[in-house]
């Protein structure tokens, strides 16, 4: 008798412990937005997520679906969803069309994570300005291919937090997406503190650099072809004195010079 109330005491007391926040836990194995954005290493982590969009497959694995194969440059014989690119019959269903939409937009959303959750995070403004920087970066290049390959497409600078919220973009006009690379550039280039990205060669190797960024605006202004802005930006390039062309153009093509 004595042994059996001992278990229900036991039993009571912990069945008394055990709230509604018990089983409402956040995942443990993974890291969510709520749980993120405290410190500056979660910023970090959130940009490097946002750099890693880059390898996935519908962005620069499939790259040259959208840029080689409808040239003269490759020929690729057969039947199926690549080889439309190579007959310019690219169909609605396409999987190589939906891919690219899709992980480009993966990409852009964690951008739009950092920049819209940076400014609640305690940190050094100079190293704030260089993760602003940095996902801007990402982000128009991701829209100058999207651009690039669909026309015009929904411009979406917020954090999506809510699946329905996205119902509310629409394509805008081609115009409107260069407007935004254009700015995205810019500021990355130049910042409040002038040039707050690293010349040449980033500390942490694959990370943007102001090279990059002027190269990629200047190639956008020359898409757009405004020659002049172009000419400016990629003299930038030249001034930094940090690149150069290869004395032999036939040995980019050789493995041991690679």
């Amino acid at each position: 008798m004595k042994k059996n109330t001992l278990y229900s005491l036991l039993l009571g007391a912990m069945l008394s412990g055990c709230g509604e926040k018990f089983l409402d836990l956040q995942p443990v194995s993974n890291v969510t937005t709520e749980s993120s954005f405290k410190t500056q290493k979660d910023i970090d982590l959130a940009v490097n997520g946002a750099y890693t969009a880059l390898l996935s497959t519908g962005q620069f694995q499939e790259y040259y679906n959208f840029g080689e194969l409808p040239s003269d440059n490759v020929l690729k014989p057969g039947s199926g969803d690549q080889n439309d690119f190579n007959n310019f019959t690219v169909r609605p269903v396409n999987a190589y069309l939906s891919r690219a939409w899709a992980d480009h937009y993966a990409g852009i959303q964690r951008c739009n994570a950092v920049l819209a959750r940076i400014d609640a995070v305690p940190m050094d403004d100079v190293v704030r300005s260089r993760y602003v920087a940095q996902a801007k970066f990402l982000r128009a290049l991701m829209y100058f291919n999207l651009v690039r390959y669909f026309g015009s497409v929904p411009v979406v600078t917020a954090e999506i937090r809510e699946v329905n919220d996205g119902y509310q973009y629409d394509r805008r006009p081609v115009e409107e997406v260069y407007d935004l690379i254009i700015k995205d550039l810019t500021e990355a280039d130049m910042t409040r503190t002038g040039n707050i990205l690293p010349a040449a060669k980033a500390t942490e190797s694959g990370r943007a650099t102001q090279g990059a960024v002027k190269a990629l605006l200047g190639k956008v202004y020359l898409t757009r072809g405004n020659y002049p802005a172009a000419a400016a930006k990629l003299g930038q390039v030249i001034e930094l004195k940090e690149y150069a062309l290869v004395p032999d153009y036939a040995s980019l093509f050789q493995a041991a010079t690679e």
